[in-house]
């Protein structure tokens, strides 16, 4: 077992092979989350579908299934929602779509899609708080390249206007089309471990995000889906252990450790804390840290559907 932060950090360092952004800890944070959400992305996305009646297409053989990953990173969700369908007797030619602004990743996912011979997707590089009728190459001006399922999995928790980038969704979803989020709430207590250290650097993560976001969407995401126009809009959260015995578990206590430390830099430069107060509370976290301890954060998951009437 790792007894201390920078042994925990380089071992990350040197073995990582994760391309989601510029901090090594941030890929393999967000590599492992896809891994622990995937089973409620699927019951999600099920539930999605089934509440916008958009099985009857997907079991179409003769039906074109447009479906856009916003924020993909490298693509991770793509290649399991496709599975996905597949085993619940989707007949349609999939068309699977991925935006996200990181270059480095767009890259890698166009890279792991062909390693996978999945040859219904195209990436795009797009900065999803711009229109993405502006995306070159997708034509989406012209409604008949709208999607039928648009899927963001915590992307607009990090987003400082989330009406807009939900306006932007609703103009490229066919109507009657399925839209899915997952996020988390940064001015709700939803993150509790009995240690010292952990709730002081979670504390501090979530009231300088929220500071800086302003608006906290995943504190009430139905207000936001259906001030743009959504119906059908229903939510449910989900909790997941923070450490403990259980590999979910330490699974999570990973993510949250790299989470801090990606963050680390961003503190530092905004003055919240010196790197040395900082470096310090970490090796404290890390003395705290044992398998006895287990603790607990949620998610709110929300799906919705774009009214079938193509006025709105």
């Amino acid at each position: 077992m790792v007894t201390s932060s920078a042994d925990f950090f380089a071992a990350i360092k040197g073995n990582n092979t994760y391309i989601l952004s510029d901090s090594l800890d941030d890929r393999k944070r967000l590599a492992i989350q896809v891994k622990i959400y995937t089973p409620v992305f699927k019951q999600a996305i099920g539930l999605a579908l089934g509440k916008a009646e958009l099985w009857t297409k997907l079991k179409d053989p003769n039906a074109t299934f447009r479906i856009l990953d916003l924020g993909c990173g490298e693509g991770l969700y793509l290649p399991i929602l496709n599975q996905y369908l597949i085993d619940q007797g989707a007949k349609a030619h999939l068309t699977m779509v991925g935006v996200d602004r990181d270059t480095v990743a767009i890259s890698t996912a166009q890279e792991y899609m062909a390693a996978l011979g999945l040859r219904n997707s195209q990436f795009f590089v797009h900065n999803i708080t711009s229109p993405l009728t502006q995306i070159e190459g997708l034509n989406l001006n012209n409604p008949s390249n709208h999607f039928d399922l648009v899927f963001a999995s915590t992307i607009l928790m990090h987003v400082r206007e989330p009406q807009t980038v939900l306006q932007h969704i609703y103009k490229v979803l066919k109507p009657g089309g399925a839209f899915y989020t997952k996020d988390m709430a940064w001015g709700l207590d939803i993150i509790n471990y009995p240690s010292l250290a952990f709730t002081r650097l979670a504390n501090m993560l979530q009231k300088l995000t929220l500071k800086m976001l302003g608006e906290d969407f995943g504190a009430n995401p139905a207000k936001f889906v259906e001030a743009v126009g959504f119906e059908n809009i229903e939510w449910f959260e989900d909790s997941y252990p923070i450490g403990g015995r259980t590999e979910e578990g330490r699974r999570i206590l990973e993510i949250f450790l790299l989470g801090q430390h990606a963050a680390r830099g961003i503190f530092v430069k905004l003055g919240a804390i010196s790197a040395e107060e900082y470096d310090g509370l970490m090796e404290q976290e890390f003395r705290e840290i044992s398998a006895d301890l287990e603790g607990q954060f949620k998610l709110v998951n929300t799906i919705a559907r774009r009214p079938l009437s193509i006025i709105g």
